[in-house]
């Protein structure tokens, strides 16, 4: 399915923390009533019949993505202790851990921070071993990893997710992560790793983008600021060059929005405004916390995102 025709909505009630697609299909919408609703069955049987990988990873995600305290995902786990319910457990508790961390803008707390993270790792491990196919798991326990200071795991975690579903990409975005210098890589390991990825990861799922999540950890504004980094011309080729790659795989479901997410933010930075127009015009006036880093508050005024797609859409 191409995601001309794949309708999606900003997601209401999630966090922002280390948050990957915060935007929801019909199917994940409606996975999310169900959960706050306590009704468990119905619930189930929409997470049995996701089964395409990425579409599953974001569904694990929907699932586990509220702020704050959210008894009703603990209540699901309980009531449900397939390996799907405890992963979506794990990452609201990855996400509620961060509340607690010196990289948001909750109460700093290591001591609940660590506390928080273990438990989530442990839950994700359990979910990982009972379900051995499904790889929604191992992208949130490389966040832990990561917060726990712990390479190792983070590099297994990789390693399984690519055995078990290499065309789930989110794998290779949350290895990107690590690899990067904000948390266990050396200058450059994240690039050559993306460029990697791009040539041995699955036809049909956008790899090339990858380069662009990669080259956003390398500037050195993270994407604040006027574009300097990215107007260098071995960047913007490098971009240029993913995008035509990603246009002539296709975009298809809830995986080609992420592609085209990241494709929209790289063409802009680079200057192509006319390229980019395309994705901004297929993803309409929804934006996605990554790489947009949008505001809950004074968002129209704030977000970058619609900025960019009002430039682009004039050029294009």
């Amino acid at each position: 399915m191409t995601n001309e025709h794949f309708r999606i909505r900003r997601r209401k009630g999630g966090s922002p923390n280390v948050a990957d697609l915060d935007v929801d299909t019909s199917e994940s919408h409606e996975a999310r009533v169900l959960l706050r609703q306590r009704r468990p069955d119905e619930l189930d049987q929409v997470v049995r019949k996701c089964t395409e990988p990425n579409q599953r990873t974001h569904l694990a995600e929907a699932l586990g993505d509220w702020a704050g305290d959210a008894p009703w995902v603990a209540q699901w786990r309980e009531r449900s202790p397939t390996a799907f319910a405890r992963t979506a457990h794990g990452i609201w508790q990855t996400k509620r851990a961060w509340d607690f961390s010196p990289w948001t803008h909750g109460r700093t707390d290591m001591s609940e921070f660590r506390t928080r993270l273990e438990s989530a790792r442990d839950e994700l491990l359990t979910a990982a071993r009972m379900d051995s196919r499904c790889a929604a798991p191992l992208p949130w326990l490389m966040w832990c990893a990561r917060g726990l200071g712990d390479p190792d795991l983070s590099a297994k975690a990789f390693g399984e997710g690519t055995r078990r579903s290499p065309s789930t990409k989110l794998v290779y975005s949350s290895s990107l992560l690590s690899e990067s210098t904000h948390w266990f890589g050396e200058v450059g390991q994240a690039l050559e790793a993306a460029r990697g990825y791009a040539r041995s990861a699955p036809h049909g799922i956008g790899a090339a983008s990858l380069v662009i999540e990669a080259h956003l950890g390398v500037d050195p504004q993270f994407g604040a600021g006027a574009g300097g980094y990215w107007r260098s011309p071995a960047v913007r080729d490098e971009v240029v060059s993913a995008a035509s790659t990603c246009d002539a795989e296709g975009f298809h479901g809830i995986n080609g929005v992420r592609t085209r997410y990241w494709l929209a933010f790289g063409l802009w930075k680079v200057g192509e405004h006319a390229a980019a127009a395309p994705h901004f015009r297929s993803l309409g006036a929804v934006w996605n916390q990554n790489p947009w880093f949008g505001m809950r508050i004074l968002n129209r005024l704030l977000n970058p995102y619609y900025k960019a797609r009002k430039q682009c859409l004039s050029a294009g």
